[in-house]
C-alpha cells in the first residue's frame, strides 16, 4: 500500500464544503488515482497556523523541484541543451515531475496544490485576497492510499552515460 499526503488550497465558505471541493477535485482528476482519501486536517483562513503551513508546503514543493534537478544534474545533465540527450525512463520521469510541479498538473509529488489557481505555488494578488476575507480559504491535508505502484523504470536508478 503506498500513501501519499498533500494540502490543497481553496476558496469556500465552510469546512465541509472545502473537504467536499477536494474530494470530488482528486475523484475527477485523471493524473493520479487513491483507492481511499482519508481527510486529516481543515484549517480556515483565520487559524494562526494557516498561513506557516502554506507558505511551507509551497516551499516544500520548490524544495521538491530542486532536488530532483540535482539528480538530473548528478547524471550529467546540466544545461536545457542536455536535455535532448536525455533517455526515455527514470530520469525523462523526473524531468516529466519536474515540468508538472512547475505547470500546475497535480501528481503524487505534489505536496501542496492550490485549487483556486491550478498551482503548485500562491500569486501575491491571492495571499492579498486571503489577508482581506480570510474566512473564506481553507487548507485541507489529506492522505490518499492506492495498491497501484508506478511503472518497474521508474524505480531504477539509470546507469551514467557520458555526454557527447
Amino acid at each position: 500500500m503506498l500513501i501519499f499526503e498533500h494540502w490543497f488550497l481553496v476558496n469556500t465558505n465552510s469546512q465541509e464544503e472545502a473537504k467536499k471541493i477536494v474530494e470530488k477535485f482528486l475523484n475527477k482528476y485523471q493524473l493520479i488515482f487513491y483507492d481511499k482519501i482519508e481527510s486529516l486536517s481543515i484549517l480556515n483562513g483565520f487559524d494562526l497556523n494557516f498561513f506557516n503551513i502554506l507558505h511551507s508546503g509551497v516551499n516544500k514543493n520548490k524544495e521538491i523541484i530542486e532536488e530532483l534537478i540535482n539528480e538530473l544534474e548528478k547524471e550529467g545533465y546540466k544545461t536545457l541543451k542536455d536535455l535532448a540527450d536525455l533517455p526515455q525512463g527514470y530520469l525523462s520521469k523526473i524531468l516529466h515531475t519536474v515540468v508538472h510541479l512547475i505547470d500546475g498538473f497535480m501528481g503524487i509529488d505534489s505536496y501542496f496544490y492550490n485549487l483556486i489557481e491550478d498551482s503548485h505555488f500562491v500569486s501575491k494578488n491571492l495571499i492579498f485576497k486571503i489577508k482581506q476575507d480570510p474566512g473564506n480559504y481553507y487548507l485541507v491535508k489529506i492522505k490518499g492510499y492506492t495498491e497501484i505502484s508506478e511503472p518497474f523504470f521508474e524505480w531504477l536508478k539509470p546507469i551514467k552515460t557520458p555526454l557527447k
